[in-house]
């Protein structure tokens, strides 16, 4: 029984990452495929530049007054259905971290993982303060991002196996997603 309910909670936690991302791909491909089956012309493109330019539209009304307003509305009728809203800001927390205002990945660092052999790994410091988990000072969140995918794990390592990089964001993104294969930019 305890093995049921451990591959239950497993199934769950895999369902809560993959769910945001899925639905959001899912979601653009069924708008760009219901374009595409409006537009009357056959050139090649134009559903998919119809649907960016739509989202960035979006974006600039839901920037506005009025549109506030309307999110503000939509956001506290979601937050009243637990499992919608779960994921619903986990998107929305994902995405502001990559493209927000207030972007969370613009510390790329190098972290000493294993001593012994100097194996590193390439991340993104996100917290400096994790006095509020009752952790000491010394030590830092970094958020490790997965070749080829959009997961990762966050790790507490100590601030002295941290070293700051000098690329941007965007370099060291590129260079974990790919595989190491992207040279950074110059």
């Amino acid at each position: 029984m305890k093995i049921l309910k451990k591959l239950l909670n497993y199934f769950l936690q895999g369902l809560l990452l993959t769910a945001p991302i899925a639905i959001t791909v899912y979601i653009i491909y069924w708008v760009f495929e219901y374009v595409d089956t409006l537009i009357k012309f056959d050139i090649p493109g134009l559903g998919l530049l119809i649907v960016v330019v739509s989202i960035t539209l979006l974006g600039y009304f839901t920037s506005t007054f009025v549109g506030n307003i309307i999110v503000s509305f939509g956001e506290r009728m979601v937050n009243k259905i637990p499992f919608l809203k779960t994921i619903i800001h986990s998107i929305k927390d994902m995405m502001n971290a990559f493209v927000g205002k207030k972007k969370k990945f613009n510390e790329p660092v190098r972290v000493l993982i294993y001593k012994e052999t100097g194996i590193e790994r390439i991340g993104f410091l996100t917290r400096k303060d994790l006095g509020f988990l009752n952790i000491p000072n010394t030590k830092v969140a970094v958020y490790f991002p997965d070749s080829f995918g959009f997961t990762g794990r966050v790790f507490i390592v100590d601030s002295q196996y941290v070293t700051p990089l000098p690329i941007t964001s965007a370099e060291a993104m590129k260079f974990i997603i790919s595989g190491g294969v992207i040279e950074a930019d110059n």
